[in-house]
């Protein structure tokens, strides 16, 4: 079983030293679970999906990255 969370950070009219917004794709699975190159492939396939959405496709300053929690004890965070 793993659960994945998705969140997008958007920049405020507050800050405007702020140069990107952020897409992360948050997923958690048990280690025993498929391999991890599996669940950084889908991590990927679904930053991909998101990019295609209206709210961001057209934008050229929005970062993708992925964080893959396994277990309890290992992260591992890459940018897509």
């Amino acid at each position: 079983m793993f659960k994945k969370i998705n969140v997008f950070l958007h920049r405020s009219l507050l800050l405007p030293e702020v140069k990107f917004e952020w897409l992360f794709e948050l997923k958690y699975f048990k280690a025993s679970e498929k391999s991890l190159a599996t669940h950084r492939q889908d991590a990927q396939n679904q930053l991909q999906n998101y990019s295609g959405s209206y709210m961001i496709k057209d934008r050229k300053d929005v970062k993708k990255a992925v964080i893959l929690f396994i277990g309890k004890n290992k992260y591992e965070l890459f940018e897509s």
